[in-house]
């Protein structure tokens, strides 16, 4: 009884199994050609294509693609690709890469975080520098700073003109900002400027202390100032939905468009990780938030002496250890 058989690709020609039939238990196949018979443990076929290679000199792994198909293949490529992938700075534009030693020493202060310290004092540094052909690399870090203050000066005019150039032309512009917290607890706020084709990063602005909307409009009117316009020559914004953000899109004259990506990081959050919190006995009373933060005194009488027009503490007495003062609240955000 013969214990090989057809298999269900045995029609198809560019299958190995066109050439072969397969063993019953699929532990080996026998070729058509020649009767012999080649291993197939697994299912594997690599065997198979050897044998038909190197026996029948028969190539089923080679592809005959004209150059147009590779071509289109390419192209498909470039349209399916993500257009999301890759660092952050993908997405700047830049035509040549200037390769002069203040911007050499900039990106390496800039985009690789090296102080002006260690790049005026590392020997491989320096010498691989050297090796790129500079001759008079400063030794002391003053020196170096200047260099790359002067060089973000002459980055920032090339800008103000460009800007001036396209106000000029009627383009109007639109603007995206957030504030951001460092790990050292220092406030910051980030602006861009979008035209219809690209766009600016006006760099990062301190923000000492409090930032009500009041204050952050006036920082981001300061550094629009700084670039030759105002909110005068803006159309819109896009915040994220941050109370703050929200009274700022009150305030001002240009149309606001809250952050799609933002709205549903708060739903999902908000579906999750919602949580029931049952309150029997509450009272609302205003604070004050600087002396609240540092307050130490739980004492009832105490915190409903406290005024603050900003926002809003609701007190609850419940689950409340009779030995304790301590009450539990909670904060409203206007």
């Amino acid at each position: 009884m013969d214990i090989f058989e057809e298999h269900s690709k045995a029609n198809e020609r560019n299958s190995p199994w066109f050439h072969f039939l397969k063993e019953r238990k699929g532990q080996c196949a026998k070729c058509k050609l020649c009767k012999k018979i080649i291993k197939t443990h697994g299912g594997s076929t690599s065997g198979l294509h050897t044998h038909l290679k190197s026996i029948h000199e028969i190539n089923l792994l080679k592809r005959d693609v004209s150059s147009s198909t590779v071509l289109d293949n390419s192209e498909f490529l470039q349209k399916i690709k993500p257009s999301g992938t890759g660092t952050i700075t993908n997405f700047f534009k830049t035509d040549k890469m200037d390769d002069s030693l203040p911007a050499i020493l900039s990106r390496m202060t800039a985009c690789d975080g090296l102080s002006f310290n260690i790049i005026s004092t590392s020997h491989d540094i320096r010498k691989g520098l050297t090796a790129r052909g500079f001759s008079n690399i400063p030794k002391d870090h003053k020196t170096i700073q200047n260099m790359v203050l002067n060089y973000s000066e002459n980055i920032r005019n090339q800008m103000i003109k460009k800007l001036s150039y396209l106000m000029a032309n009627g383009n109007r512009f639109s603007i995206t900002f957030d504030d951001w917290t460092s790990s050292r607890n220092r406030r910051y706020v980030n602006i861009n400027v979008h035209s219809a084709k690209e766009f600016w990063n006006l760099g990062l602005i301190r923000a000492f202390g409090t930032m009500p909307a009041e204050k952050c409009i006036r920082l981001v009117n300061e550094r629009l100032s700084d670039f030759g316009f105002s909110m005068k020559n803006i159309v819109g914004i896009t915040t994220d939905g941050a109370a703050i953000m929200t009274k700022i899109g009150r305030l001002i004259e240009a149309h606001q468009q809250l952050c799609f990506a933002h709205a549903i990081q708060l739903a999902v959050i908000s579906v999750l990780y919602k949580q029931e919190v049952n309150v029997t006995a509450t009272s609302v009373i205003s604070y004050r938030f600087e002396e609240e933060q540092n307050c130490t005194s739980t004492d009832d009488d105490e915190l409903i002496d406290e005024d603050y027009e900003n926002g809003l503490l609701i007190v609850s007495t419940e689950n409340v250890d009779e030995n304790s003062s301590t009450l539990a609240h909670h904060q409203i955000l206007p």
